[in-house]
């Protein structure tokens, strides 16, 4: 049995990017396709409705007494959003710049604003407050992170808590409440566009057009793209943010530790390796390609869908299974750690690694002025 059809959530979205992407050739598959062609439209209307309803100022957006960043993306999921939130959150920490993360809080138990980290210790469980929004809190010493549906609402409260010189908003491109002094979004350069089709055609959450809002352009996944596919993304980012300068960014492997007893390993340990692949990442197949370009012999995929809420049983089947391959451990994402270290772990089963990753920007330094002259301005619309 394939140990990713063995993970109902993750075999499921594999068959639904298949069919939306035109890898599936079958005629079911085609006739979906046209289906939601059909749908697209719709969505379309609902899109620029909403915004109209901004530009025509029958819907406000608040403004906060604080220069706001927002880091977001024109596609679903998947373009390393979070991770250039902690290396520009970071950085902006190393420059003397007080720094504050409004996450969305995918997954969290409840919608109100509450601070998740307050720079110093994590506050709140992947359970409470998402697993992106812990993950933010645990990998930014110094840096507080809130989390909260209603961005206005984390950002007042993070202001009055912390007086941060800049608000950073982590997928924030799509949120009109709240106004923004720099908008950066990520393209992925495997896919940058989303297969060219709005949701649920394609992956894009809004016309491709729309990235004329973009001040700053990042393209993600570089080193995973050809030479074909980054000239498009450029192309894309230059035919549609002409304006917008242009960085290039890749994950790069970080570290690896036992997920329960915290000991450091050496990346060389995975040469040679049958590893298991376990995430609940938007885009599983980096993650396990870079499980194979650190030189693991194998890598068995166990991918469950993006923010899954990990419980005993799923932990059980896949330990399970690893044994039942004889495998010599089972890898996850930093994201995919906060979750597990919650739960109990089965008494049976090979090691459970956790692989670091970060992620390397060329010209960073340009970006990270970018943002300090917005600082140092105190905000375009103040």
């Amino acid at each position: 049995m394939d140990a990713c059809r063995s993970m109902p959530d993750g075999s499921a979205r594999d068959r639904a990017i298949a069919i939306v992407s035109g890898a599936d050739a079958r005629a079911r598959a085609h006739v979906l396709r046209c289906a939601l062609s059909a749908i697209a439209p719709l969505y379309s209307v609902a899109v620029h409705a909403y915004q109209g309803l901004f530009r025509l100022g029958a819907l406000r957006r608040v403004a906060l007494p604080c220069p706001v960043v927002s880091i977001g993306n024109l596609t679903v999921g998947g373009t390393g959003k979070t991770g250039l939130t902690i290396h520009l959150a970071s950085r902006l920490a190393d420059m003397g710049l007080r720094p504050c993360v409004l996450a969305h809080g995918y997954r969290a138990a409840s919608t109100k604003a509450q601070v998740v980290s307050d720079g110093n210790r994590v506050l709140l469980s992947p359970s409470v407050a998402g697993d992106e929004a812990v993950l933010l809190g645990k990998s930014l010493q110094g840096v507080p992170v809130l989390v909260g549906r209603r961005r206005a609402e984390s950002g007042r409260m993070a202001i009055e808590r912390f007086s941060p010189s800049v608000l950073i908003l982590d997928d924030g491109f799509q949120y009109w409440r709240l106004e923004r002094d720099l908008d950066v979004v990520l393209l992925d350069a495997t896919n940058p566009l989303g297969f060219g089709h709005l949701l649920p055609r394609g992956l894009l959450r809004e016309p491709a057009d729309h990235l004329s809002r973009a001040q700053a352009v990042v393209i993600t996944q570089c080193d995973r793209a050809t030479p074909a596919q980054l000239d498009a993304a450029l192309s894309v980012a230059s035919r549609h943010a002409p304006c917008a300068s242009v960085w290039r960014a890749r994950y790069r492997p970080s570290g690896l530790r036992e997920l329960n007893a915290g000991r450091s390993m050496e990346l060389r340990q995975l040469r040679g390796a049958r590893l298991g692949a376990m995430s609940s990442i938007a885009a599983p197949a980096a993650f396990q390609d870079a499980l194979r370009a650190l030189g693991a012999a194998e890598v068995v995929p166990f991918a469950f869908a993006d923010h899954h809420i990990y419980t005993c049983r799923d932990y059980a089947r896949v330990l399970s299974e690893a044994s039942r391959r004889r495998l010599d451990a089972v890898v996850v994402t930093e994201k995919d750690a906060v979750k597990l270290a919650e739960l109990p772990r089965p008494t049976e089963g090979p090691p459970m690694l956790v692989l670091s990753v970060r992620m390397e920007l060329e010209g960073d330094a340009d970006l990270c002025a970018l943002v300090a002259s917005v600082v140092a301005s105190g905000g375009a619309r103040r």
